[in-house]
C-alpha cells in the first residue's frame, strides 16, 4: 500500500495511490464552480477531490491535463519508493499539486554551438520542467 498526505479541508489526510487506473481532472468553468480530480482504482472505487466553488485558486478547464499529469507523476514517484515505505516522502510530508507545462508548448531553438555537430540541437524545452507546487485548497474528498 502507498499513501500520500493531501491537505483536505484543512486536515492532512492519507489518500491511497496504489492500483490507480485513471486520473480525471475537471477544471473550473468560466462561470465559476468547483474543480475536481477523480482518482479511479483497479477495484472500481473512486476518490473525488473537490475544491470550494468560491475559491480563487481553482484550476481552469484549460489546465486539466497539467493537473492530471501532476497527479500521475506523484503516483509514479510513490510507486518507485521501496516496498516498506508506504508514505510518499514520509509520514509528515504533505503533497502539493505540481503543474507541468503542456508538452506541446515546448520550443526548440536553433542556436549555433560553435559550428559543431550540435548546431540546432540545443533545446530550451519545458517538457521535463515543472512549475513550483500550486497550493490548491481541496475542500473535501468523497469515496464511491
Amino acid at each position: 500500500m502507498k499513501l500520500v498526505n493531501i491537505l483536505i479541508g484543512g486536515v492532512n489526510r492519507p489518500v491511497p495511490v496504489d492500483d490507480v487506473v485513471l486520473v480525471a481532472a475537471t477544471g473550473q468553468t468560466g462561470g465559476g464552480g468547483a474543480a475536481t480530480v477523480a482518482i479511479t482504482y483497479a477495484s472500481g472505487k473512486v476518490a473525488t477531490l473537490t475544491t470550494s466553488a468560491d475559491n480563487d485558486e481553482n484550476f481552469a478547464v484549460a489546465d486539466e491535463a497539467s493537473y492530471e499529469k501532476g497527479f500521475w507523476q506523484m503516483i509514479a514517484d510513490a510507486a518507485s519508493q521501496p516496498w516498506n515505505q508506504i508514505w510518499y516522502k514520509g509520514e509528515d510530508y504533505v503533497w502539493t499539486a505540481q503543474v507541468y507545462p503542456d508538452p506541446q508548448s515546448s520550443e526548440y531553438t536553433k542556436t549555433p554551438v560553435n559550428n559543431s555537430v550540435l548546431q540546432g540541437k540545443t533545446a530550451s524545452s519545458l517538457k521535463d520542467q515543472q512549475v513550483p507546487g500550486v497550493n490548491i485548497t481541496w475542500a473535501s474528498i468523497a469515496y464511491s
